[in-house]
């Protein structure tokens, strides 16, 4: 099969010597070498030495492993709830979500609602432009449900609880279900405030979005400073271009603000007056539901991810540099920075946000560790294009051909993982 990236090269490389290729480069794709050997070349015996688990036993075909469309992993998920639902006895339901803007919008925010957290989309320009959520809200839940593949493969068990009784459910939903919110500010930037954040940042965006609380907890991804200057660069006008309020840090910022405002709402109101804020129950909606200032993790956790998941690292170094920064080499997220890392991928690989009609011509497989995307090649080349750019942020080793790419997603202290 032909490469889509480019032709097929030969290189007397083995897998030791590539590990070191990785292990000398700092910015992967900046390395001609480590470029060809991770995106390019396509010799069988020469690529199992360096990502051997992303080969299918010989003579298995696609056929043979669990292909699925995104209309299956919806169906999949709409019959097994237990897998996605964190509130157990609710009814919540993903039926019609990838049919309808409206319904998908509705499942985002029941499951806010149903958690008691109907305060992360109690703002007026949430109100304001809800068509901007709107037009994200398939894409929204497909990243929801392609998120929870991904967990699966890398070996999550999205049941256990930690020790404060939240799983991986808890902690996707919030996130991912959230992500996109931050458009609705990005799309309706006016001057003044672009104005106002290029100089200041992140303090001239708490006032601008009404954020009352902003924490360094927020910043684990990328520090704090990074952030600031980030945001800064994003609303400066350049090159005759409008500058933008980013929705990643937008959003992140906004979830922790509307999380944290609700837990304070609830324990103003909570019943027994007795309790403390470490533990007590309040009734929403009519369920009872616990509350706890330790969850203050929880919530920095996913607006951390959230945050991140729109950085453009080359963008950032740009940034970095106009300061007269030191560009030291991001540290490449890992699976071990779980929300993260998966919400990246997943957003990354998700096809509806380019056109709802692949919900049946995309096609996934997900193994051990591995990602398996085949859609005729048109809609591949459309759709994931650039998708070799993934190696430049993730601990991911990619391969692109013209109807498939195969994304290997590389644990720590695996065999070929790269050190920064």
């Amino acid at each position: 099969m032909a490469a889509l990236i480019a032709p097929s090269i030969s290189l007397p490389l083995e897998g030791k010597v590539a590990r070191q290729c990785r292990m000398r480069c700092k910015i992967r794709r900046k390395c001609l070498i480590n470029r060809q050997f991770c995106s390019k070349i396509t010799v069988p015996a020469v690529r199992r030495a360096f990502c051997s688990k992303t080969h299918m036993p010989h003579g298995s075909t696609m056929e043979d492993k669990a292909v699925e469309t995104l209309r299956d992993i919806l169906t999949d998920y709409n019959n097994k709830p237990e897998k996605w639902r964190y509130y157990s006895s609710s009814d919540i339901k993903l039926e019609g979500a990838f049919d309808s803007e409206v319904k998908a919008l509705s499942f985002i925010k029941s499951y806010f609602q149903i958690g008691g957290k109907e305060k992360a989309f109690t703002n007026k320009i949430i109100e304001k432009h809800e068509k901007k959520l709107l037009e994200r809200s398939i894409h929204i839940v497909s990243t929801f449900l392609l998120g929870l593949k991904i967990a699966e493969c890398i070996g999550i068990d999205v049941t256990k609880a930690d020790v404060n009784n939240l799983d991986f459910r808890y902690l996707w939903f919030i996130t991912c279900l959230y992500h996109d919110v931050g458009y609705v500010y990005e799309g309706q930037s006016c001057c003044d405030n672009l104005r106002a954040l290029s100089v200041d940042g992140l303090e001239a965006i708490q006032g601008i979005c009404d954020i009352k609380y902003l924490h360094e907890r927020e910043f684990r991804t990328y520090s704090k400073d990074k952030i600031d200057i980030y945001l800064k660069g994003r609303a400066t006008c350049r090159d005759g271009k409008r500058g933008k309020i980013d929705h990643g840090i937008v959003g992140g910022l906004m979830l922790y603000d509307g999380l944290r405002k609700q837990f304070e709402d609830s324990w103003r109101n909570r019943p027994n007056k007795a309790d403390s804020r470490e533990s007590f129950c309040i009734n929403r909606n009519g369920r009872e539901l616990h509350c706890s200032n330790k969850h203050y993790e929880a919530y920095a956790k996913a607006a951390d991810a959230i945050i991140a998941h729109n950085i453009w690292t080359s963008t950032l170094a740009e940034y970095l540099s106009e300061k007269g920064l030191d560009i030291q080499p991001q540290k490449l997220i890992d699976p071990e920075n779980q929300l993260c890392f998966i919400l990246c991928l997943a957003d990354t690989i998700e096809p509806l946000k380019r056109n709802h009609n692949y919900i049946n011509d995309v096609k996934f497989l997900f193994e051990h560790n591995q990602c398996i995307i085949t859609a005729p090649k048109e809609i591949l080349k459309t759709v994931y294009n650039n998708i070799a750019t993934l190696e430049d942020w993730l601990e991911v080793c990619v391969e692109a051909f013209e109807e498939k790419v195969t994304i290997k997603i590389l644990q720590p202290h695996s065999e070929t993982k790269g050190k920064n």
